[in-house]
């Protein structure tokens, strides 16, 4: 069992072992454990204290999850919330949930223990758990922070951190006791050593979630605030002859080949995450979409036009408002993104934000100072 630990806790596996399932989360200090007994299911959460709280799951998304919330309560104990979740908000505590803390649970050397037996956790309001499945659906989430150092189960939470999930196989993580009401199969079991452990596993995990949402909010914002702008003022200052085929077009589509990639990204966050019906990649997908089917089509039709007659037709303004009108709701929709991720220490780092902000402002400035001095300049020359 030591041997299989030793390599759970490096990040190489996650295994059964003794019948219980095993795995560092992708977040430093954190390890969580499953098993059944006797159809009963029994879970265990390791966690620094530096942590606010941590949390597991059942269920493949936060709406209609079954979840356990584990915090600190105050003289080296702790207090486990049975919650309900209801989508991208804060879960509801769940009275109706039938949970123990088995012996051994407590904060001790730095780290949280909780050891749980739940009796209703077969059936809940939501779901279900298949106990012979193979590749059950949980969930998991941690926080960041001072302890909230409380008793009560239905203390308000701060959004996580991380969080992530994990299939495990139910036909493996069972375990059998003599005297179940006695029972508890973590009883010598060293989740501990699991958790400090997969601080070197885990926590490359961590960044690598942060690196993908630096890059979607790179990509995004690199399209909309600076290269969907400069791009469609070239047809400005050259041209409308010479500029369309030649800079306009090609540029813009690559342009657009930036924001798919940004967008791809973020409706992968947004569904891992349990937010995909949130505001922002809801504007995000009607944004993108928009530009992606309107904008060529309604350019090309117009550059056929004007080939052939010399004149601009409606489809030359639909493509042009509809285009800045999309660019503007780019813009507003990357501050929105800010807002959802957070800002501030757990967050988004502000000086990100404000640097967004006066880019974004900076460049709003400069598109409107060109089209009104070229406004200008073609009344005084009627």
């Amino acid at each position: 069992m030591k041997e299989l630990t030793f390599l759970t806790a490096l990040g190489l596996i996650s295994a059964v072992s003794a019948g219980i399932y095993t795995f560092p989360a992708a977040a430093p200090h954190v390890a969580y454990s499953v098993t059944l007994d006797s159809g009963v299911p029994f879970f265990q959460i390791v966690a620094s204290t530096s942590y606010q709280w941590v949390a597991l799951g059942e269920g493949s998304q936060m709406a209609g999850a079954n979840i356990f919330v584990v915090y600190a309560s105050g003289n080296d104990n702790i207090t486990v919330s049975p919650r309900l979740g209801l989508g991208h908000i804060e879960p509801l505590f769940n009275p109706s949930a039938q949970v123990s803390l088995l012996e051994g649970s407590g904060i001790q050397d730095g780290y949280m223990t909780a050891s749980i037996r739940c009796d209703s956790c077969l059936h809940w309001s939501g779901g279900s758990l298949d106990t012979t499945s193979p590749s059950s659906s949980w969930i998991w989430a941690v926080r960041e922070g001072s302890p909230l150092d409380t008793t009560d189960q239905s203390a308000s939470i701060v959004k996580h951190d991380t969080e992530g999930h994990q299939t495990i196989d139910l036909t493996q993580a069972t375990v059998s006791s003599a005297n179940m009401a006695n029972s508890n199969p973590f009883s010598g079991f060293n989740g501990t050593f699991v958790a400090a452990a997969g601080a070197s596993s885990g926590g490359g995990s961590a960044s690598s979630g942060t690196m993908i949402l630096v890059t979607h909010g790179f990509l995004m914002a690199f399209a909309f605030v600076v290269l969907f702008p400069s791009f469609s003022l070239f047809i400005r200052i050259i041209p409308y002859s010479k500029t369309v085929p030649r800079i306009h077009a090609p540029l813009q589509l690559f342009t657009l080949c930036v924001a798919l990639a940004g967008l791809g990204i973020g409706v992968y966050l947004a569904v891992t995450g349990d937010f995909i019906t949130s505001y922002h990649p809801i504007i995000g997908l009607i944004t993108v979409g928009g530009i992606l089917l309107i904008q060529p089509l309604m350019g090309i039709i117009q550059h056929l036009h004007f080939r052939k007659t010399g004149q601009k037709a409606w489809f030359a303004y639909v493509h042009r408002w509809f285009g800045r009108s999309m660019i503007l709701l780019g813009i507003i929709n990357g501050g929105l993104g800010f807002m959802l991720a957070g800002i501030g220490s757990s967050g988004v780092p502000r000086g990100a934000v404000i640097a967004y902000s006066v880019i974004a402002a900076g460049v709003v400035f400069v598109y409107i100072a060109v089209l009104a001095s070229q406004a200008f300049l073609s009344k005084r020359r009627k």
